[in-house]
This record gives structure tokens, sequence and C-alpha cells, in this order.
């Protein structure tokens, strides 16, 4: 999930002239945008050659439980130890391949999410920039704003889907023999519990603000492009050439991709009001163990 976004402090980029250095980090957005996107790409190499060597170890290890089964049914039992000592060794080269993947996948998430950061920064100072021209004057700052959409688009297609439901944990209780040593160690289950929801609420704020700062960035830009052509219209009244701000879409497509981004905020809106109810209970917990240590 994205990290949280301060708008007021991109707002002021947004009035910079094109090219200037970001002061924070010494590198302009568009820097930053393709700093993010090599570290994508390395991430995304990675995990997919984990996920290449995952597979290739799975296939091997089919078919030697395949091998092993068949030595079993013929009675073969110095092949059967034989298949079972390499079963043993690929089980655990197995397991660390597919730890690896994990981690490499996670990595791989991470620095998409990075990335998705930095280019929505990025589009969101260059709709500035363009909302602050002449109209007629902002040619370049329209092509980079549709080359840098699409890219946020192809990178979101390429993610996995983001997390909208909370996965189901074991419930935990006092039991009638639970002493204070259980109490006490329940009760860490649950504090780390109420901390893992905190973050990811904070996460989903953060998610939250950002959309709604995007829906901000897509509405000017098609109130940009509606001024776009009213001047096109009257500088060629018989017809001139349009450029259009969504990649060659009319203004009703750009309108459908807007119905798209509402209901994400609406999804990511239902999942924080199932998080806040959830923490609300895990917290009212905490109380109740607490109370039974004395210490509530």
């Amino acid at each position: 999930m994205r990290r949280l976004l301060f708008a007021a402090g991109l707002l002021g980029a947004a009035l910079l002239p094109m090219g200037l250095p970001a002061q924070e980090t010494g590198a302009s957005p568009q820097q930053e945008v393709e700093n993010r996107q090599g570290e994508y790409g390395a991430a995304q190499k990675e995990y997919q050659a984990d996920s290449a060597r995952v597979h290739v170890i799975q296939q091997q290890w089919d078919q030697l439980f395949e091998q092993l089964g068949a030595a079993r049914d013929r009675g073969e039992d110095d092949e059967v130890r034989r298949l079972s000592g390499e079963l043993q060794e690929l089980d655990e080269e197995k397991t660390r391949r597919e730890r690896q993947a994990i981690e490499s996948r996670e990595a791989w998430i991470e620095r998409g999410e990075e990335l998705q950061d930095a280019l929505d920064d990025y589009l969101y100072i260059l709709s500035g920039q363009i909302q602050n021209s002449p109209l007629g004057a902002d040619d370049e700052a329209n092509r980079l704003y549709i080359e840098y959409e699409d890219r946020l688009e192809k990178l979101e297609d390429e993610l996995p889907p983001e997390q909208v439901e909370i996965e189901p944990m074991p419930e935990v209780r006092i039991s009638p023999g639970d002493g204070p040593r259980e109490i006490r160690n329940k009760l860490s289950l649950l504090e780390h519990r109420v901390e893992d929801f905190q973050k990811l609420l904070a996460e989903l704020n953060g998610d939250i603000e950002a959309l709604e700062r995007r829906q901000v960035r897509e509405r000017r830009m098609r109130d940009r492009e509606a001024d776009r052509g009213r001047f096109d219209d009257d500088e060629f009244p018989t017809g001139g050439v349009r450029t259009n701000v969504t990649g060659g879409a009319q203004i009703s497509d750009t309108a459908a991709v807007k119905v798209t981004l509402e209901d994400r905020i609406e999804r990511k809106r239902n999942f924080r009001d199932t998080v806040e109810e959830e923490l609300g209970k895990l917290e009212e917990k905490v109380k109740e163990f607490k109370a039974r240590l004395g210490g509530g």
C-alpha cells in the first residue's frame, strides 16, 4: 500500500519550473521516477527469476515423488531409501527457494508502490505546470503527462490486486483453565494485532488520500482539456488537430476511467470502515484481558 502523501508540499512543487531539482532529495521529480523505475525493474526481474526456479524445483520434486511411489509399489526397499533421501534434500531446497520467492515478491511489490508514489507525484506536478501555462504553450508538459500517465496505468496492471479484506485470524479468548501467564501471553498477541491494525489503518488513510488527490488531478486535466478544445476551435474554426491529455481518448472516455477510480476509493473506504470496526473490538478485548490481570 502506498505511504502517506502530503499534498500540500507537492502542490507547492507543482508551481516550480520544469526540471528544477527537488529540495529534499536533490533529484528532479522526473529523475526520481526514473530512479524508482530502475529499482522496480530490478526487483521484478529478481522475483521472476525466483519464481522460475521454484517452478523448476517443483517439477523435480513431483517427478521424484512419483518415482518414490513406483519404487514402493515394486517393493524395492533400497531404491525407496535412496529416493527418500533425495526427496528430503530436495524438499529442504524447495522450501528455501519458496521462501526466497516470497521475499522477492514482497520486495517487488514494495518497489512497485514506491514507483506508483513517484509517478503520481510527478503527474500531479505536471498537471500543475499545465494548469499554470497559457493555452498553446504547454505542449511539452502535456506530452510528458500522457507518457507518464500511461506508465502509471501499465504499472498498476502489472502489480497484484490490493488488499480489500481482512485475512481471517483465530479468535483469542480466555479459557477456564488459563492462569496469569497464559492470559499475559494471549494479551501480548492481542496487542500485536492492535499494532498491525493501526498500521493497516494508517496505510489505508494514505491510500485514500493518494486516490483522492488523483481524482483532483484528473478532474483538472479534464477541465484543461475542455479549455484546450475551445481554444483550438477559436484558432482553427474549420477544425484543428487537438492533442488530448488522455492519449487519444475523448472526454467521455476519461469520465469512464474516473468511475473506476471512484470505485477504488469506495472500496478502500469500506475496507477502512471494516478495519476500524475490528480495531475497536480488539482494543476492547485488550481492556478485558488487562482487567482480568488486575491492570485495567
